[in-house]
């Protein structure tokens, strides 16, 4: 039954390893290409936001009136710096201040005063300057409402009612966890199925279209070898990429994470990881990588040409952006249906496993449930294999 499986495998490894674009779907993308595009960008926002926040903003204040205990707060701060403009209208959009306030009025008893930000919330520079300019305006209201109790006799406290602190139920650690993993394991999933995708429409599609695939039906093999060599080639690929992935991601989740959250800075991946967790979750890559091969060559096998094969293929990864959509609002301990659907459960349990939340029925959930939708893309695969209107149209 397997005559020839070692032959056929070394065959499309052999051939895959002669494009240019093994290369680099296989290794650069997942193991530099990704990374960078996910932390230069929030390297340079969080760069530029730290960078406004730490110098002085400029900031033009316009009041028809004199303000002087506001205007005063507004010197005495290191934040902001107060700079005269001719056009206060353009001030912010010729960058002559990164944001504007205007002190248009006061009420009729004297009591409140009417105030503006005017800012461009597309410029991290004027964004941040109105965030400052908001706590400069909301101390001076705490210091006049401290000032007129002072002057009725009124202690402050009496504004004072309830004192509120919020905890986070997640520690640190955990919410280190959520983040890497959900990052993570969104790469691995769309890590497998760009490694395998390449290697299983050349294999099928590709040699249909070619005509080699007739010559290859020729040989003295059994079609159930030269499908199940062409297979362990597919899920070679589909295991070693999303693996590169994630080692390319953890580094990059290094970098980035401090940026999403104060809270999870200070962990590293590799603490976080014991030998059973590390074997469960190649475990779990090893099932997705096998059943994304027997899901596209079930769906190239049936199509005439690469181009074909591409199209039909490109709806997987609109289903797969569908469960990515969720996976931020998702609970640390999903219900247990959620493990029976497919990417989704990969994806949350290796967020589960770094966070330590993952019960043991999930992984048990996940596996079955992988293996399942396996057994059924294998033989709709095979039926393609099969079948000679499949094979030689």
């Amino acid at each position: 039954m397997f005559k020839g499986v070692g032959l056929i495998y070394r065959k499309e490894m052999w051939t895959a390893f002669r494009e240019r674009r093994t290369f680099f779907f296989l290794i650069l993308f997942p193991l530099l290409v990704w990374p960078l595009f996910t932390v230069l960008p929030m390297l340079f926002v969080g760069g530029k936001e730290r960078k406004a926040q730490e110098k002085p903003s400029a900031v033009a204040l316009v009041a028809p009136f004199e303000v002087p205990e506001l205007e005063e707060m507004f010197k005495a701060t290191e934040r902001v710096r107060l700079v005269n403009v001719d056009d206060p209208a353009t001030a912010v959009s010729d960058k002559k201040a990164s944001c504007v306030v205007y002190v248009d009025s006061f009420s009729q008893d004297s009591m409140n005063l009417y105030t503006r930000i005017f800012f461009d919330a597309t410029q991290t520079e004027s964004k941040v300057a109105a965030d400052k300019v908001e706590l400069l305006l909301s101390t001076y209201e705490q210091e006049v409402v401290k000032k007129r109790l002072s002057s009725q006799g009124i202690d402050e406290r009496l504004l004072n009612a309830v004192s509120v602190i919020r905890e986070n139920a997640v520690n640190p650690q955990q919410m280190f966890g959520f983040y890497t993993g959900f990052i993570i394991g969104m790469f691995i999933v769309m890590g497998a199925l760009m490694g395998a995708s390449s290697i299983v429409i050349d294999s099928t599609a590709g040699e249909k279209e070619r005509k080699t695939l007739e010559l290859l039906l020729t040989a003295p093999i059994p079609r159930g070898s030269i499908m199940f060599g062409k297979y362990l080639a597919g899920v070679t690929f589909a295991f070693i990429s999303p693996i590169l992935t994630a080692l390319g991601m953890s580094l990059a989740a290094s970098f980035v994470i401090p940026l999403i959250s104060a809270e999870a800075s200070g962990f590293n991946l590799a603490g976080m990881l014991s030998a059973g967790k590390i074997l469960a979750m190649l475990l779990i890559i090893l099932l997705l990588a096998a059943f994304i091969v027997a899901l596209l060559m079930a769906i190239a096998v049936r199509t005439r040409s690469t181009k074909q094969a591409g199209a039909y293929m490109a709806p997987l990864n609109i289903i797969m952006v569908i469960p990515i959509m969720f996976m931020q609002i998702i609970p640390a301990v999903p219900p247990a249906w959620m493990f029976f659907v497919p990417f989704l459960n990969v994806m949350l349990v290796l967020r589960g496993l770094l966070m330590n939340t993952l019960p043991a029925s999930a992984i048990l959930y996940t596996l079955a449930s992988m293996f399942v939708f396996l057994m059924l893309a294998l033989r709709f695969a095979a039926r393609g294999f099969g079948s000679e209107k499949a094979l030689l149209n």
